[in-house]
């Protein structure tokens, strides 16, 4: 019996949307249950659709989207501002840290500052722009029953108590409570409680204005004063609706109290402006990693499997990472021509890596507006002037590799992934916001701008993999052959640009749907059929290396 669906994703959120973008981009039949009725207002969340996330959404079609959803218009300068106060002094200023409007040549995205609600909205119009997906809003998840070839999903609607949807797989994408996990089974694990945070949602058009006034209306304002407070405010929409942050919280202090928060705000902003609150409370900031992100026929992605620590702004961002990874691979089993041990490669890859964000954003934590406050830091002349230029020293060493963190963004690898045909190479770890692109097998692929203005990324196959042909005296005759007879698309692609077979270090390039190098040589290998079935999941033993091959992996 045919399912009714051929996914079904529990949540509507970012990366529960997201990985329906994926999926139907490669016509597998999705829908999506979301508990909110249509335009309801998510709880406070994400503002930053990072760099890495915001390539994914190029490949999507879904960058205009997001753009044209974006309730922040030109005004707001995509600056970070750390200053004592509302209206100053500044301590340092991060110009242009989350927008990068000149691009960068190592990336075909530049980041996304806007709201959640936001982008819930730009990926929900690119959604429905694709025939084979739907969303159910107003249903609620109940219970799954798995089955051995397909899982029945048990939900609550509006207009009935129960209802029932087959699908072959199931995802949740349900957030932290997530009532998938819990039928799992799968209890979290790592640093519960690391921090007790506030976040609101308030409307101050009159806030607005004196940012406006006194510092050049930046989107994410960080207040570093003798207060010892964690006050942030990030411009949510032009209205003068603004997201309300701070922690960490002192054990006295009932984040939930409006009163006591509106004074907190207020003194950080240095002058008492009218503002309302729209909503908001106390929260427990946790550092948690499921051990594992499915069983069976039932996957996990996004809030659903961690918890990362706000600081960092990795929380959504590695959920769009889990998407970009489970998404090609639920098409490749569903069209057939994935292996059997492709879905479990979800596991390997995705766990290790969001172990080493998770750690990385826990220490971050760390690093908060308490542990740079110093008695003085407020006082006018060259005393005070001077003291707050070794603050900002500070801040730059520990927090600008959080804010731009290329290297969290694209130095998370799949170097032991069972699914990646390994050359022998590696490079030097990524640091949290150190980065240096490599071609080695499980890498993210190296990123250029071509002759021609577009991404080399532009190329790359939405579904299959893609082999870039980058010596033309290596012949791909036999790898087209042995994918046709494996029924596995590819896409062979010749790049115009310059240094770009220096930078692979090989001929040949395997590149997956989410920009992942797959395998390399110099040569074609003796076997491609062998390659094909271990980069699939088909095939478990590693195929052997050329001569040329193993020349180029001693060379890199």
């Amino acid at each position: 019996m045919k399912p009714d669906s051929d996914v079904v994703i529990v949540g509507a959120g970012p990366v529960g949307t997201a990985l329906a973008i994926d999926l139907a981009i490669a016509g597998v039949r999705t829908t999506v249950l979301e508990q909110r009725e249509p335009g309801q207002r998510p709880h406070p969340g994400t503002n930053l659709t990072n760099v890495r996330s915001m390539e994914h959404m190029r490949r999507w079609g879904a960058t205009e989207h997001l753009r044209n959803a974006n309730p922040l218009g030109p005004r707001f300068a995509r600056d970070v501002v750390f200053p004592a106060r509302g209206a100053g002094p500044v301590v340092v200023r991060l110009q242009g840290a989350l927008d990068f409007s000149e691009g960068l040549p190592f990336a075909s995205g530049r980041p996304h500052f806007g709201p959640q609600e936001s982008i819930e909205r730009g990926l929900r119009t690119r959604l429905g722009e694709l025939p084979t997906a739907e969303i159910r809003y107003a249903s609620s998840f109940e219970r799954f029953e798995e089955h051995e070839d397909h899982v029945e999903v048990i939900y609550s609607a509006s207009d009935v108590q129960e209802r029932s949807l087959s699908c072959s797989y199931l995802v949740g994408a349900d957030g932290g409570r997530s009532k998938v996990r819990q039928q799992l089974g799968i209890r979290m694990e790592g640093t519960r409680g690391l921090i007790t945070a506030t976040i609101w949602y308030v409307m101050s058009p009159a806030i607005r204005d004196h940012f406006a006034e006194h510092l050049d209306s930046p989107v994410f304002v960080w207040f570093v004063n003798e207060d010892n407070t964690g006050v942030q405010l990030l411009a949510q929409a032009d209205n003068g609706c603004y997201q309300f942050f701070d922690g960490p919280l002192e054990d006295d202090v009932d984040g939930s109290d409006w009163e006591v928060m509106k004074e907190r705000m207020l003194q950080a902003v240095g002058v008492d402006l009218p503002v309302e609150p729209i909503e908001g409370g106390a929260f427990q900031v946790n550092s948690l990693v499921a051990p594992s992100f499915h069983r069976g026929r039932v996957f996990l992605a996004g809030e659903s499997a961690h918890h990362i620590s706000v600081f960092g702004g990795f929380g959504m961002n590695t959920g769009i990472g889990d998407a970009a990874d489970l998404g090609w691979k639920l098409t490749a089993t569903i069209h057939g021509w994935g292996g059997p041990e492709l879905l479990s490669s979800y596991d390997s890859e995705r766990v290790p890596v969001v172990r080493w964000i998770r750690d990385l954003t826990e220490e971050s934590t760390t690093h908060t507006a308490g542990t740079w406050s110093e008695p003085g830091m407020e006082d006018p002349g060259p005393a005070g002037e001077e003291l707050r230029a070794r603050i900002a020293e500070r801040i730059l060493a520990e927090k600008r590799q959080e804010l731009v963190s290329f290297g969290a963004q694209f130095g998370a690898a799949y170097y032991d992934s069972p699914v990646i045909a390994s050359d022998g190479t590696r490079p030097p770890a990524a640091s949290f916001g150190e980065f240096k692109p490599s071609a080695s097998p499980g890498s993210r692929a190296p990123h250029v701008w071509l002759a021609d203005g577009t991404s080399l990324f532009d190329h790359i196959a939405l579904e299959g993999f893609t082999l870039l042909h980058l010596d033309h005296r290596a012949d791909v005759g036999a790898f087209v052959t042995a994918a046709a007879d494996r029924h596995v698309p590819l896409a062979v692609v010749a790049p115009e640009g310059e240094g770009l077979l220096e930078l692979y270090g090989a001929g040949l390039v395997l590149v997956r749907p989410d920009h992942y190098v797959a395998w390399r040589g110099q040569l074609e290998p003796a076997d491609p059929g062998a390659v094909l079935d271990l980069v699939r999941g088909a095939g478990t033993r590693a195929p052997a290396r050329d001569s040329d091959s193993a020349q180029t992996a001693v060379a890199t």
